[in-house]
């Protein structure tokens, strides 16, 4: 897996996340007494516990900027209007929640689905990914708006804010925290809009234009 990069290391990513909470599921339960008069008693992690820490230690915090890296690849693209799996981004960026919990424990529900459950804590999720993503944001927002600016018209780069936008808020919805979608949604109206309202309206076709020609 440390030879992997991009999509290729998000798909054996998953592949091995899934696999790995059930293997830490099994191993909990099988030192349950363990857990129960021992561990917890003594103030120590539990196994499950223990497994996820070993787990960030070993295998995410070595290849967590890569991980960062290759997400942001496919979010570009996906902004370009590139296919990408969905799928596979929003449960790459679930890890990055998952390895922030506090006092997590592996669980099975009632349907079989493995997860992790623990209080929430986004340390993690936010010095790891949110800043790279906000960030990005903040550049693909400006040097699309600039382009758009310079190439459409009043109608036309409405049109294209209205698309970026739906499209953001679907997959914000979709993979990231609800504080991000905020901030996410902020530097997008600042860059697209905010910054940008003079020089549209004053285009052909944009408000001011349309006003002058009535005068």
């Amino acid at each position: 897996m440390k030879d992997r990069r991009g999509e290729d290391l998000l798909n054996t990513l998953v592949k091995i996340w899934a696999n790995f909470v059930i293997f830490s599921k099994s191993i909990d339960r099988a030192f349950d007494y363990l857990n129960r008069y021992y561990l917890r008693n003594s103030n120590l992690p539990l196994v499950g516990h223990r497994c996820l820490q070993i787990f960030k230690e070993e295998v995410f915090n070595p290849l967590k900027q890569h991980i960062t890296k290759a997400l942001m690849e496919q979010i570009t693209k996906d902004r370009n209007g590139e296919q990408i799996s969905k799928e596979i981004v929003q449960k790459s960026i679930a890890i990055f929640v998952d390895i922030g919990l506090v006092l997590p424990k592996p669980m099975r529900t009632r349907d079989g689905t493995f997860l992790w459950q623990g209080d929430r804590n986004l340390q993690v999720y936010d010095e790891e990914f949110e800043e790279c993503f906000l960030d990005a944001t903040l550049k693909e927002s400006s040097q699309k708006a600039t382009l758009w600016n310079s190439t459409r018209n009043c109608p036309e780069y409405l049109q294209e804010i209205k698309g970026f936008l739906e499209n953001e808020e679907l997959n914000a919805d979709y993979w990231l925290q609800p504080e991000t979608k905020l901030k996410m949604l902020k530097i997008v109206e600042k860059e697209m809009i905010t910054h940008m309202a003079e020089s549209i309206a004053s285009k052909e076709s944009g408000v001011v234009y349309m006003l002058s020609q009535k005068n």
